[in-house]
């Protein structure tokens, strides 16, 4: 007998605890799914960046060996060999900031999976 309703405000509880829990599931596998797709894109959009960056590190390797050759013929002075080198320089480095950045996501998104660090193709 429950004359002050204390059996039924505890199976209340009881019953809104279990409901809050499947909320929590649900958004936590909402997050999952929203930072899982983010990511991907993000990747799409690295690997197209990695692509130009290449592009351009060959196009800055070009005009350093004609900057270079010209200057051998006296055609320009050492400043301009210099800047050529520095773009190519400048065009390593953003490659290679962009290929850390794209393994940082490819990480990423190996963990949202649920894989293991080192297992590929999950």
């Amino acid at each position: 007998m429950d004359l002050w309703g204390k059996l039924a405000r505890a199976q209340d509880a009881a019953e809104w605890l279990s409901q809050a829990s499947e909320q929590d599931l649900r958004a936590a596998r909402l997050t999952l799914l929203a930072n899982a797709s983010t990511n991907y894109w993000r990747i799409g959009y690295l690997n197209e960046q990695i692509s130009i960056s290449q592009g351009s590190l060959e196009y800055a390797t070009k005009t350093r060996q004609l900057a270079s050759a010209r200057f051998h013929a006296g055609k320009i002075s050492p400043l301009d060999v210099v800047n050529a080198e520095q773009n190519v320089l400048k065009q390593e480095d953003r490659l290679l900031t962009l290929q850390h950045q794209r393994q940082q996501a490819l990480n990423e998104q190996t963990v949202l999976a649920g894989c293991p660090a080192r297992e590929n193709g999950c």
